[in-house]
Formats: structure tokens, sequence, C-alpha cells
């Protein structure tokens, strides 16, 4: 028999205790040390409350159809794209049309001159997804320069800035300039390239937007670990008040709709949540337009609520299954971009649950 000693290895070198069974007894210990920390969605702008009016003006219309003389849609490559379709228009009288795209087709719509970006703030659309051969279809949209026949800027797909499952729907997307990487660059079109075939889809009212009246335009609200760390997002909390009674006559339960906020209408354009590792590699998009669709992530509960009878309350906490996980050295973040009027509720917040670590 050889007698067999195991150490920690460390200068106190303590033994290994052995119980009555013969068994080496052994204990966990947390490789690594967290600590709790709290953060919200935040505009360096506007500061964490998300109860504002991100409403735009129309800074100059690139397509809509042909109700509006606009930038002329040519398709250079493909016969798919019909620019004068009466099937299906959002408003208006004429639509965008895709039938039965083929990978590759790519269209252009030429606006004739220069245009230099200053004041614009997204790219705003609608689209209506008919079916979908590939769920990696993909509609990109590229500025372009037609003298020099090259792109200006980062190119962008359409369905990272809507819910491409939701079928027979329009859906607006707002794609903000910061993302197009056009901001102080000229171009003179705006190239539409289009990934895998077998796409059925209409567009209508492409734009660029710009703030207006009391509206910001479209902003975006980040989570973001800090210098060095990694954030481990547990879970959300949203908090949410607005002038509303929220009370039912000797009722049971309070008065809050699912189709909206409690006084606010569903969005039209929706809150743009979109989870981005490794700088721009996004790997969850959900578009919310109203309470209920906060419903389909996560173990999601009424954590509180309350109601004097003028102002009623809420708070969520979104339990996730999984952790979502942010990494400095990754450059991950979490996007909200917001492009309604949300200025109606007294109060609107959105924080994590989370806990995070130094990396380096």
């Amino acid at each position: 028999m050889i007698d067999i000693n195991i150490k920690d290895g460390l200068s106190n070198g303590f033994k290994a205790e052995v119980t009555s069974q013969n068994a080496v007894k052994v204990a966990t210990e947390e490789y690594y040390t967290y600590s709790t920390v709290a953060q919200f969605f935040m505009n360096t702008l506007y500061g964490i409350d998300l109860n504002r009016n991100f409403s735009s003006d129309v800074g100059e219309i690139i397509n809509d159809g042909g109700d509006t003389t606009a930038w002329v849609g040519i398709q250079t490559i493909g016969t798919s794209i019909n620019f004068n379709d009466t099937n299906n228009p959002k408003t208006g009288s004429y639509n965008i049309s895709i039938t039965d795209s083929d990978n590759g087709d790519i269209a252009f719509f030429e606006r004739g001159s220069d245009l230099t970006i200053t004041n614009e703030l997204s790219l705003e659309g609608q689209v209506y997804i008919t079916s979908l051969a590939d769920n990696k279809s993909e509609i990109n949209l590229t500025a372009w320069d037609t003298g020099l026949n090259v792109a200006v800027g980062k190119e962008e797909t359409v369905y990272n800035y809507v819910n491409q499952n939701t079928l027979d729907e329009w859906q607006t997307f707002n794609i903000p300039i910061t993302d197009l990487e056009l901001q102080g660059q000229t171009f003179d079109a705006l190239r539409m390239n289009l990934d895998k075939n077998g796409q059925y889809v209409d567009l209508d009212n492409i734009k660029f937007t710009v703030a207006g009246g009391a509206g910001l335009g479209t902003q975006v609200f980040t989570i973001e670990p800090g210098r060095g760390r990694q954030l481990v997002i547990d879970g959300f909390n949203i908090i949410m008040a607005d002038d509303y009674a929220g009370t039912v006559t000797e009722g049971t339960m309070p008065n809050i709709p699912y189709d909206g906020f409690l006084g606010l209408d569903p969005l039209e354009n929706g809150m743009l949540f979109r989870v981005i590792n490794n700088v721009d590699e996004i790997t969850f998009t959900a578009t919310i337009t109203d309470l209920i669709e906060i419903f389909q992530f996560g173990n999601v509960t009424f954590s509180g609520h309350g109601s004097d009878g003028v102002n009623t309350w809420f708070s969520l906490n979104i339990n996730l299954a999984a952790p979502i996980i942010l990494n400095d050295d990754e450059k991950d973040k979490i996007e909200l971009v917001l492009s309604d009027n949300l200025s109606e509720l007294l109060w609107f917040r959105w924080s994590t649950v989370s806990r995070q670590r130094t990396i380096f």
C-alpha cells in the first residue's frame, strides 16, 4: 500500500480531510466574485427617463411606391421588384412589392443629386412580410455614390429592426443614422440588396426623418458593461406610471389594459430591443408595441402596482431563463431604440437585475 497525502499546494499545506465513509470531504467555492449592480437604459443626452417624445418629422421622402415624386426606383439585377404596386399600400395608393425574390437581386433608389446627412436621425419605412423561404433572408440597405459606384457608410438589414417572424402585418423600421454611419456623409442613392430566394414582402414610406416640433426623433438608449467589466444580466425591471384611473368598481384586479401602456395607445413604431455582441453581431431582436408583448420574453410578473383613482403605476419583473452576458472587451451592449411619443407617461424607466465582475 502506498500512502498519498493530498494538500492544497499553498504554503499552509492543508491536508484533505477524509470522512467516516472513506470519502474525501469537499466544498464548493465561487471561482469569480461578483458584485450586485443595477443599470438603466441610458442616453448620453436624455439620461434614464424614457417618458419623452421621440416622434419625428419627415426629412426627405425616398420612395413611397409613387404616391409622391421622390427618388427613382430602378432594379439593376433581377425582376422581383415592382416600384409602383397597388396591391397593399400602407398609406396612399401605391407601395413597393417584392415577389419571389432571387438571392442577389439589387435595386437602387436614385435621388439625382447629392444629399449630405446633417440633421437626419433615422432611415424609416414600413415593411409587410407575407412569407420568407429562409429565416436568414435579408433586405439590405446601403447609401450609395453612383458616380464612384461605391457604398457610403455601413450596410444595415431591415430585419434587424423589426420582428422577422411577424407575418401579414405592417411593421415600422427605424434605422438610426449612427448605425448606418452616415453622419456628415454625402451620397445620391440608396441601394437595396436582397439575400436569399423566395421573399414576398411589401415596403412603403421609406424616408429620412428629423426631429420636429416637440419631438426628439429616434433615439437610442443603451446598457453596457463598465470599463474592464463583465455584466451578467439575470432579468429586468420596468416601472411605468400614467395619468390613468386604473381601477374597476368592486373589481378584484387592477384595470391595466394589455393593448397599450396604461392610458397610452399601442405604439405605432414600437420599442426596438436588441442584444448586440462583438460590436455589431445582433443576437436577439424584439419589437414591443404594447404591454402584452413584453410577456412573451422570460418569466414576467407584476412585482407591484397601485392606483389612487387618478394615477396608476406598475412594475414588471422579467426573470431570464439564462443570463445575458455583456463583455466590455467585446463591446457587447443592449439597445432600446425609441421612435414614438412616450411623453404622456408620468414615469418610465427600464433597469437590469444584474451582477458584474472585473475581467481586465
